[in-house]
């Protein structure tokens, strides 16, 4: 039996129907992209400030009144994130500087991108706003900034907290390997990292360092803080190559860190899949008189730990500074 004209339209337009609604989905997913990463490359053009260094230019921004801490952000940073993981860790009382490090959001990356010539811009940075000392805090991939910053500038150390920070090169597993192509692809795409935010937002935490039990405990408080801490990635184009130079950096896990003579708090979650406690023992022991404490839980991000941390690193820079 031949199929009429008739009947051949009728097969064709559900899947016309289906192709339709496909594009105005896209449509509307590409609108609500351009739309949140306009906002986004707004939102870290207006919020700061660029100084010219000996080494360059040098992006910073400030929040808050009392105890200089100079917070020094972790992958996928800048400013932005500075201030939010100061604001986590510290809370208010506290005048919180955060500048962008090499390569991220509005410092670009120096001839001389050393560690030693990025403790030495933070260096003009607290001469421009004459600050004579600060407590470091320092996060994640931040950390071997921190370290070098607290050896060449021990007048300048108040106190050093190393938190989740990474402060000597692990030779990755093959394991380590697969998931860092991943997060490469991620980051590598400001579409890619913004679709995965939409659409799998316990897969991009879990790449990041916090496993999945965590996240499902957390109050709405602390989920509303950790969407707000991932889109504040955007847009990740601006801090792929900070990522790049941190990723470049092979460190020795003896590097002269037995010089730092500044009070140090090293902090790190035992569940922390992103920067393994390893990085926090090792900061701990090669240190003299470092203190640390250990987290159970809370992954990459000391989630559901605000309390109990904020409360360490206030007791440890009251004393640090008496």
């Amino acid at each position: 039996m031949r199929m009429t004209t008739k009947n051949k339209q009728c097969r064709k337009a559900p899947v016309l129907l289906i192709g339709v609604l496909l594009l105005a989905v896209v449509g509307a997913m590409l609108i609500i992209y351009a739309s949140d990463v306009r906002s986004a490359r707004e939102r870290v053009a207006r919020g700061s400030t660029v100084i010219e260094t000996p080494h360059g230019l040098l992006e910073y921004a400030e929040k808050g009144e009392g105890l200089a801490v100079l917070v020094l952000h972790g992958a996928g940073g800048g400013y932005d994130q500075g201030l939010l993981v100061g604001e986590l860790l510290l809370g208010d009382g506290y005048r919180l500087i955060a500048p962008s490090r090499f390569g991220y959001l509005g410092t670009p990356i120096p001839e001389d991108n050393s560690l030693e010539a990025q403790a030495d811009a933070l260096v003009s940075l607290l001469d421009h706003l004459a600050v004579e000392q600060v407590a470091v805090v320092a996060v994640s991939s931040g950390g071997p900034v921190g370290l070098y910053f607290s050896m060449l500038h021990p007048e300048r150390t108040a106190g050093l907290v190393m938190a989740n920070a990474i402060s000597y090169t692990i030779p990755p597993k093959e394991e380590d390997l697969r998931r860092l192509a991943v997060i490469h692809r991620l980051i590598g795409s400001d579409f890619i990292y913004w679709t995965f935010l939409k659409t799998s937002r316990k897969t991009m935490l879990n790449l990041l360092g916090v496993p999945p039990g965590t996240l499902s405990a957390l109050s709405d408080a602390e989920q509303a803080w950790v969407d707000e801490v991932l889109f504040s990635m955007l847009p990740m184009s601006l801090r792929l190559p900070g990522i790049k130079l941190d990723e470049a950096r092979q460190l020795p896990s003896d590097l002269l860190y037995s010089q730092v003579t500044a009070p140090t708090l090293v902090l790190h979650a035992r569940d922390d899949t992103l920067v393994p406690i390893a990085q926090g023992m090792n900061t701990a022991e090669v240190i003299p008189g470092a203190s640390s404490v250990i987290f159970e839980t809370g992954g990459h991000f000391f989630l559901g730990e605000k309390a109990a941390i904020r409360a360490q690193v206030i007791s440890f820079l009251e004393q640090a500074t008496r």
